[in-house]
């Protein structure tokens, strides 16, 4: 059973991850013609997971090595369950809370300016921050970060979020967002201390030239 492009990508690189964190060398599979169904099965649940949750393969498949260095190898069964989903987002924050600065970090911040960019254009938006005043039942910006299509530390970037958070409850924010006033406090620390900072300024300011 063949694969399609994205696919081989996302098995060749979980190849890759497996191997390198091992130390030992890889080379990519390129015949997939007689692919075996289970594990396209798994691999079609990975690819899944990655799109949803807006995952970098790489990333995804690194992610328990770099929690846990005892185990020795991370399969596709655990990688196309919650286990794998877990092993990323606990990666995830202790970067978050430790190195804001780690690329991998950068790169959710700016796919986060991208989703925030699209936002914009589609709702004819003049600036940046008037993204942060969009609202349905919700903050837009407080359910995107609930299904990460942002991150805190765009929302640190935006002048002033906190103004339509205090229209609802904290209740209701934690709801959507669990600890968010806590995260969020704990994070404004390191982001001021960072280099993210500078380059979140950047982009914002970018951004806003583009919209006008």
């Amino acid at each position: 059973m063949s694969l399609s492009y994205q696919q081989q990508v996302i098995y060749n690189t979980h190849l890759k991850s497996s191997r390198a964190n091992k130390g030992m060398p890889w080379r990519p599979r390129k015949d997939f013609s007689s692919f075996d169904e289970v594990d396209k099965k798994k691999i079609c649940k990975i690819e899944n997971i990655l799109t949803t949750k807006n995952i970098d393969p790489e990333d995804y498949f690194n992610a328990p090595y770099k929690l846990w260095e005892a185990e020795s190898f991370y399969d596709l069964r655990f990688f196309s369950s919650f286990k794998g989903i877990k092993a990323y987002y606990l990666w995830y924050t202790k970067l978050m809370f430790t190195d804001p600065d780690n690329t991998v970090i950068v790169n959710a911040v700016k796919s986060g300016w991208e989703n925030i960019y699209n936002k914009c254009k589609n709702n004819k938006l003049a600036s940046i921050d008037e993204y942060f005043n969009l609202k349905s039942f919700y903050p837009e910006f407080l359910v995107d970060l609930s299904e990460r299509k942002i991150t805190y530390f765009n929302i640190l970037a935006a002048r002033d979020y906190s103004k339509i958070i205090k229209k609802i409850s904290k209740e209701e924010v934690d709801f959507i967002e669990n600890n968010f006033y806590n995260t969020i406090e704990t994070l404004r620390v390191k982001y001021y201390q960072s280099k993210l900072k500078t380059l979140n300024i950047n982009i914002k300011n970018k951004l806003n030239k583009i919209l006008k």
